[in-house]
């Protein structure tokens, strides 16, 4: 019997230049933000610091919270036959940074890789960050002209 756990995961939404901080999945090559599941007793903005330092070797601050996304998807198990179902509630929180900080951004685990998504490729296919709820909550957030995208001066 499958365990059957809601997972609630801290996401963090990181804009440059128009383009987008993405995590990419090495082995299955699908996209989502950065960011991780919250532990029992840590809020959730402290589980976005604590991965990102992770994640990239560096402590980004937590901005203010963007909205939140629910996912009910099943994944297929490498290690075992059949498919694993998740459901998932994804908090998205701003990331702040100063440009120095984001200028030499990489992996620090082997299953992840970092990259910049044009918004422009976001805006033309948002089904490709996942969970599916995401990427229209930030569009939504950019289109509103929010000040939240903004990097520490």
């Amino acid at each position: 019997m499958s365990e059957r756990v809601i997972e609630l995961i801290s996401r963090g939404v990181l804009i440059q230049e128009d383009r987008l901080l993405v995590c990419r999945c090495r082995v299955r090559g699908h996209i989502f933000l950065p960011g991780g599941h919250v532990e029992f007793g840590e809020s959730a903005r402290a589980a976005l610091t604590r991965e990102m330092q992770e994640e990239l070797g560096v402590s980004l601050r937590t901005g203010p919270f963007i909205g939140a996304c629910e996912a009910v998807f099943d994944q297929e198990r490498k290690s075992h036959k059949g498919v694993r179902r998740h459901h998932e509630v994804n908090l998205v929180f701003a990331l702040l940074a100063t440009p120095e900080e984001i200028s030499h951004l990489s992996s620090q685990e082997p299953k992840i890789e970092f990259d910049w998504l044009p918004m422009a490729r976001l805006r033309e296919d948002p089904a490709m960050l996942l969970p599916g709820g995401i990427s229209p909550m930030i569009l939504n957030q950019l289109d509103g002209e929010s000040d939240w995208l903004s990097l520490i001066p």
